[in-house]
């Protein structure tokens, strides 16, 4: 709008006039990005929202569970450049990914494990939002969850997105639910093999 085209003007105006003070002081000096702020405002906004969601549930255990270079965010940006990368168009529209497979190396897994069920939670609507807002469909509610990798190194991490059939997605879920204590035992002979990496 006429702000933000002002606002370009002042930065690029600024060095040798009387505007300096305000441009320096409106962009802490940095030179003028030519981008829509209000969009990538949006984006970052929802990300420190996320980041603050999750540090106020791992206050407290966030040296135990951080002891590795792994932080919800790093996971989080990450699905959502493969979400990104694999969609899919189809029908005029893009179809967005629907199973995320985080891959962590053992002893990660043994230092996260008690944290999956909020930290998959918090990617799953992370992403919901995201897809949303980048204007890709999404066959049901995301999945995220967590598959041993043996051969990652501690600290390293890697993210699978798939587009899965919802009715997989579901059975999935219940296997996810029942691995972390939260549900019963899926019924047997369902859709979906056991969670293992390729």
């Amino acid at each position: 709008g006429t702000h933000e085209v002002t606002w370009l003007r002042l930065g690029t105006r600024s060095r040798g006039t009387r505007q300096r003070g305000v441009a320096s002081r409106a962009r802490t000096r940095h030179p003028p990005r030519f981008e829509p702020r209000t969009i990538k405002g949006d984006a970052m906004g929802f990300l420190s929202r996320f980041e603050g969601r999750m540090e106020d549930t791992f206050e407290g255990a966030a040296d135990k569970m951080f002891d590795a270079p792994i932080s919800p965010v790093q996971i989080a940006k990450k699905a959502e450049k493969q979400m990104r990368r694999e969609k899919m168009v189809g029908a005029g529209k893009q179809y967005a990914p629907t199973l995320y497979t985080v891959l962590v190396n053992p002893d990660d897994d043994r230092r996260l494990m008690g944290y999956y069920p909020t930290l998959a939670g918090e990617t799953e609507t992370y992403l919901t939002a995201k897809a949303s807002e980048q204007g890709l469909v999404m066959d049901g509610q995301p999945l995220v969850r967590f598959i041993v990798d043996e051969d990652l190194k501690h600290g390293k991490f890697d993210i699978i997105a798939e587009a899965v059939a919802a009715p997989i997605i579901a059975q999935l879920r219940a296997e996810e639910m029942h691995r972390y204590g939260l549900a019963a035992a899926p019924a047997p002979g369902g859709y979906g093999a056991p969670a293992q990496p390729y």
